[in-house]
């Protein structure tokens, strides 16, 4: 199946040999950009809800379905026992009970340390930290990145990924100039406090919010959160609960030519 890498690295193909107007962020479909995004962050919302954690959240391990994303290669996926339903991944009744302490959940889980893809994992699941959702987030924030951001070549991109993970701000100022309201939502996801990244159904609607900003819209106010959908209700992908105020139709569809 074609993976998200593969749409990347033809992109980032296509703006190199694309005239000198069209280089750079210029030749990055934004809106296609952000609908992507948006479908594997409605996809994580979904195994979080589960009480689940990837573990290994990278471009080859999301594919095209049409012209949708999937959350695929769940080999490293953990239970972190903060399911909001039935727990696909439970072998007994007593695996979840809302009586669990933090401790019992992560001696269930157990370490780790060194598990997952170096280059995409949160600096916490590299350095045996307490597993949680925010580990899923900080991978997300790098994907986040790479879509609006075309690379040169693979050396660029791991040069561009270690200032990022050394927290300097300098590694989004391009970026932020194009995209001012983008930037700073990177920054949150890509914050070396897993506490300080907003969650996947944060994210959701901060992405809609996006998109009537990129068309000259003005955001959605705040509203109260909603009730997690059932996770037995919900599919993986675009189908995924889009959380409290937005919904993947407030978004431009994606070109019929992808993937």
């Amino acid at each position: 199946a074609r993976t998200l890498r593969d749409y990347l690295q033809a992109r980032d193909r296509e703006v190199a040999a694309a005239p000198a107007e069209r280089r750079g962020y210029a030749g990055v479909h934004c809106a296609e950009s952000l609908n992507l995004w948006h479908q594997i962050t409605a996809g994580l919302h979904h195994v979080h809800v589960c009480g689940l954690v990837h573990r290994d959240l990278k471009p080859a391990n999301c594919c095209f379905q049409g012209s949708y994303i999937k959350l695929m290669d769940f080999g490293l996926a953990r239970y972190y026992g903060k399911a909001k339903g039935p727990n696909p991944m439970a072998e007994g009744a007593d695996l979840a009970g809302d009586g669990d302490s933090p401790s019992r959940a992560r001696q269930r889980v157990g370490g780790t340390a060194g598990v997952g893809t170096p280059g995409y994992a949160a600096p916490e699941q590299l350095a045996a930290g307490e597993l949680s959702a925010a580990c899923d987030l900080f991978p997300l924030g790098l994907i986040g990145f790479e879509l609006f951001h075309p690379f040169g070549s693979a050396m660029e991109r791991a040069k561009l990924f270690d200032q990022l993970r050394a927290q300097r701000a300098a590694a989004l100022e391009p970026l932020g100039k194009r995209w001012p309201t983008l930037a700073p939502l990177l920054a949150a996801l890509l914050s070396a406090s897993p506490a300080a990244r907003p969650p996947a159904d944060a994210l959701l609607d901060a992405q809609v919010d996006l998109s009537r900003v990129f068309r000259g819209r003005t955001p959605s106010p705040p509203s109260s959160p909603s009730p997690a959908a059932s996770p037995s209700s919900v599919p993986f992908g675009a189908s995924s609960p889009p959380g409290p105020t937005g919904t993947l139709t407030d978004l431009p569809p994606l070109s019929p030519a992808l993937p």
